[in-house]
């Protein structure tokens, strides 16, 4: 032990090196930051007897080392250790990789029922000012009106589905305004 505490840089790097530990058992075991703070305590003590041995060099390569170790160690934790098991545990609540590909492949089922649907007619059930409620086929859903405010009760037809944001536009106004001839026309423009 004697033969220890003589040689000052020893004693230095070896309190950083239990740092260094410490801080690994922080990601590991659940101490409310306790093991982490103890962590950094540990690692100043290092530095302090490095820049007491026998050169004052020892105690810059320390204090370098040690504050190289604050951006590795805060890109470990922001982008490494998520990706983990241990930390998808800790952070999400399931150490299961497939939790995400099952995330992706219902967003990807949902978008394509949702292009299903383009092209299909319904009724508003709501005022679309310019959002509001639609019903295609006894399926009600929130809409975005395209061109104009749409009253509750009019025939809308689906125009366009992106980013899970319906569009629609109103049939009945058409018939309103033209002949049966420009109305085809126009819903052939619109497709």
């Amino acid at each position: 032990m004697d033969a220890l505490l003589a040689n000052k840089a020893l004693t230095g790097m070896g309190l950083m090196a239990v740092s260094v530990l410490l801080v690994l058992a922080e990601l590991f075991i659940p101490s409310a930051g306790v093991l982490g703070l103890t962590a950094a305590v540990v690692g100043l003590a290092g530095v302090v007897v490095l820049f007491f041995a026998e050169s004052s060099w020892w105690g810059f390569i320390g204090l370098g080392i040690y504050l190289a170790m604050i951006p590795f160690s805060l890109w470990f934790l922001y982008r490494v250790w998520p990706d983990t098991p241990i930390g998808r545990r800790m952070i999400h609540g399931s150490a299961a990789p497939d939790a995400d590909e099952q995330r992706e492949a219902q967003a990807a089922a949902e978008k394509q029922e949702l292009q299903t649907l383009l092209g299909a007619e319904g009724v508003a059930r709501t005022d679309l000012r310019p959002v509001g409620t639609i019903e295609v086929d006894g399926q009600r859903m929130d809409a975005l009106a395209e061109t104009t405010l749409i009253d509750a009760g009019t025939r809308v037809k689906i125009t366009s589905v992106a980013f899970n944001e319906i569009k629609v536009r109103p049939l009945s106004r058409a018939r309103r305004y033209c002949g049966r001839a420009q109305l085809y026309t126009r819903l052939a423009a619109v497709r």
